[in-house]
């Protein structure tokens, strides 16, 4: 505006320029609001996944590498931030979480994987043995702990994600060592189309009665299934 402008002029356009202002700042407010709940929401995934990798490390989980400086605005404090800063750091840190949910979690997974890679051979063992017997019982937690195995590899694993692995570990291994090579030969053989007669031998057989598990068996005519005709 110039010097001899009309008043009326002069005090419009201070006001209009007042408005401008105070529309900037409501914008850069809620900006800055919602880069900062953003923010908090960030930390507590971080938090969530530090605890996750302290589980791992040194375990399954051999740590994330970062390369370069830290991104522009992590090195500052909470009162040094400053506004341009921000969205830049939330930005940063949210590619910084991403990467750090996708190598532990395939980490994990690799880890679940190489105890029960072969859950399905192990299932149907255990689906046979589930019957009746002495260890019906423990086919049948087995069989409960095998089957949620498929959830504990879909998210980032916590203290329950790895006790309810050390249990299925354990229960695994209890139950596999309670099967003779032989008898777990029969059973496999049994499951996947049946298993030659030549494999119930006296061993196999006294193992059976022994654990109260012959009447999980029958025996029916026919080749069975995999095995060739001499």
């Amino acid at each position: 505006m110039t010097d001899n402008a009309p008043e009326w002029i002069t005090a419009t356009g201070r006001a209009v320029r007042r408005a401008g202002d105070a529309v900037q700042a409501q914008d850069e407010l809620k900006a800055l609001n919602d880069a900062l709940r953003e923010l908090e929401q960030i930390r507590a995934e971080l938090e969530r996944l530090k605890a996750a990798g302290a589980l791992g490390r040194g375990s399954w989980w051999s740590g994330l590498v970062i390369g370069g400086p830290l991104p522009p605005g992590a090195e500052v404090t909470d009162g040094e931030l400053e506004r341009r800063q921000l969205p830049i750091l939330v930005r940063n840190l949210r590619e910084l979480t991403r990467k750090a949910q996708k190598s532990i979690l395939e980490a994990w997974r690799n880890h679940v994987n190489s105890y029960f890679g072969a859950a399905a051979d192990l299932g149907e063992l255990v689906d046979l043995m589930a019957g009746e017997g002495r260890l019906a019982q423990a086919a049948t937690d087995l069989k409960r702990a095998l089957g949620s195995l498929p959830s504990l590899t879909t998210r980032i694993p916590d203290a329950a994600s790895v006790r309810a692995l050390a249990d299925t570990v354990a229960l695994s291994e209890a139950f596999e060592a309670a099967l003779p090579s032989t008898v777990r030969a029969f059973i496999t053989a049994a499951a996947r189309g049946g298993a030659p007669v030549t494999m119930l031998n006296a061993d196999v057989m006294q193992w059976l009665h022994d654990n109260d598990a012959v009447g999980n068996f029958k025996v029916t005519a026919g080749n069975p299934s995999g095995v060739a005709r001499g």
